[in-house]
């Protein structure tokens, strides 16, 4: 086995195919593990091995991980931001049911 049959793309196994059609942003997955190997060697076909296109290759996969990060990070900020809401809305609830509840002994006791 030669050096061109390592980074030949025409030899693709399920998971270079599953790569290839969900090469998006959507789930770090794609970029990280043993896919991430998987990714390395189709671009290195796709350049034909040049160490040259190295560079770009990983700037783009850090850019692309940075992306994933902000965007969890916004998703995770937005979500924080919904369970407080909930939370104090929860609360106001319960302040209101135990002054019901308070109001309520208060008039068994005056019946008494």
């Amino acid at each position: 086995m030669g050096l061109k049959d390592i980074f030949t793309t025409q030899r693709n196994n399920a998971a270079e195919m599953k790569l290839l059609k969900g090469d998006g942003d959507s789930s770090i997955a794609v970029i990280s593990g043993a896919s991430y190997t998987a990714r390395g060697t189709k671009d290195a076909g796709y350049c034909g091995g040049s160490s040259q296109a190295l560079l770009p290759k990983l700037h783009a996969i850090y850019m692309q991980l940075t992306r994933y990060i902000q965007q969890d990070e916004m998703k995770q900020s937005e979500r924080k931001s919904e369970i407080k809401q909930e939370i104090s809305g929860l609360e106001a609830k319960n302040a209101n049911i135990e002054n019901q509840i308070n109001n309520e002994q208060d008039k068994l006791t005056i019946l008494r």
